[in-house]
């Protein structure tokens, strides 16, 4: 009865990525003939959807001037793409971002290092590396005393402050909600729009949910700002 079973569910598991891989190509076709509506909809019933398809939906959102829907789909796209696809998928969020969307990039090429380094190294990986530099600093800071190797002991520094935010960025990766403000609006103090407005927020903006409430998010903006918005004034990414 148990290897019936384990037949059927491996039979439908297979039926199941061969329609998928139908749907794709079917969906492939209506973007070579610019259909990208009908073309966005068969991406969209695409079960089990991969960084490909979420990458497409971001293609054809773009070729018909739907920019935040866009850059919700070529975020999405980023979680799991591979390498180098991951570095093409951010160059399209900056060219939305910057040129479609006007919003501005206060990143760093030290923080976008490292966000790509994180995407790179599984969390395993990355804590063994930081476990191993770690080893490597105490056991010279030993030697400090005994033979002064202080250039050493600032190169494994570096090293550990390097991975230390590799070791955060994947934590923010697996515990953050990310959402995108879907048009401009304001804020708000608490879960109600009669209650006193903090600050404006720009349509495709990236924002962290913190909490929910009664049909509003509890949000953080940048670093420390918090506020409330309504849930149809956000999509989680």
């Amino acid at each position: 009865m148990k290897k019936r079973s384990l037949f059927f569910c491996l039979f439908f598991s297979f039926l199941g990525a061969h329609n998928n891989q139908e749907l794709f190509l079917k969906a492939n076709q209506l973007y070579d003939q610019k259909d990208y509506k009908k073309a966005f909809l068969v991406y969209e019933s695409i079960k089990n959807k991969g960084s490909a398809v979420w990458y497409n939906m971001g293609h054809c959102c773009y070729m018909q001037e739907e920019f935040v829907k866009a850059l919700l789909f070529y975020k999405r796209a980023a979680k799991s793409a591979s390498m180098p696809f991951y570095a093409e998928i951010q160059e399209q969020i900056k060219k939305i971002e910057s040129e479609k969307l006007g919003l501005l990039h206060e990143q760093s090429w030290i923080s976008d290092f490292v966000r790509m380094t994180a995407h790179r190294l599984s969390l395993f990986i990355s804590q063994l590396i930081f476990l191993l530099i770690w080893f490597l600093f105490c056991f010279f800071i030993a030697k400090i005393i005994i033979g002064r190797r202080y250039f050493i002991v600032s190169i494994l520094l570096l090293a550990l402050v390097c991975i230390g935010g590799i070791l955060k960025s994947k934590y923010l990766e697996h515990t953050t909600r990310y959402a995108l403000v879907m048009q401009d609006g304001s804020f708000f103090v608490g879960p109600s729009d009669k209650l006193a407005v903090i600050g404006n927020l720009k349509r495709g903006q990236e924002v962290i949910i913190k909490a929910e409430k009664e049909g509003w998010y509890k949000i953080e903006v940048g670093q420390n700002t918090f506020g409330w918005l309504p849930h149809d004034a956000v999509i989680e990414i």
